[in-house]
């Protein structure tokens, strides 16, 4: 049973129409969606804002104790005295009458460098007020004219001695 030529020219027609429009449409398509989605900017990287206590603390110049950004106990030359001892590791500033003074014991390496960090044992008397104790983690922030400023941010305190 032989199949018309016509037939068999609609058939081939039939079938090359339907892939036609099957191209035509999938490229349509193809065209229409959206490209891939680029990947996020990096994130900035993550700066620490200084408390307004480190600020005020940075732009000191005296050796001493600062609390909260303020100066409790400051070395003056007329009626203090200032002793380190290296091989004890220690620093301490006093008053003539000692009734003022602040004594430090570096427990671990003495700091040398920007971001060098250390533990001290820091005792002081402010006038008539009772010794107090603090064991602390300091980060040193500055050296200079052979000063190191030495941070605690958690406590908002800070120390500004000779470099041992």
């Amino acid at each position: 049973m032989a199949v018309p030529i016509k037939l068999r020219f609609k058939t081939l027609y039939f079938i090359i129409k339907s892939s036609l429009s099957l191209s035509v449409i999938a490229v349509f398509l193809a065209v229409s969606c959206p490209g891939p989605t680029p990947p996020p900017p990096d994130p900035e990287p993550y700066e620490p804002t200084k408390s307004t206590e480190r600020s005020a603390f940075e732009k000191a110049t005296e050796i001493g104790l600062y609390i909260k950004g303020r100066a409790v106990l400051q070395y003056d030359s007329s009626s203090f005295q200032q002793s380190c001892n290296i091989s004890r590791k220690s620093f301490r500033i006093q008053c003539d009458n000692q009734s003022k003074y602040i004594h430090i014991d570096y427990t671990g390496s003495l700091p040398k460098a920007i971001e060098d960090e250390t533990v001290c044992k820091v005792t002081y008397r402010l006038a008539e007020a009772e010794e107090t104790i603090l064991i602390v983690k300091f980060v040193v922030l500055a050296v200079k004219d052979n000063k190191i400023w030495l941070w605690n941010e958690l406590q908002t305190t800070g120390i500004i001695v000779k470099v041992l």
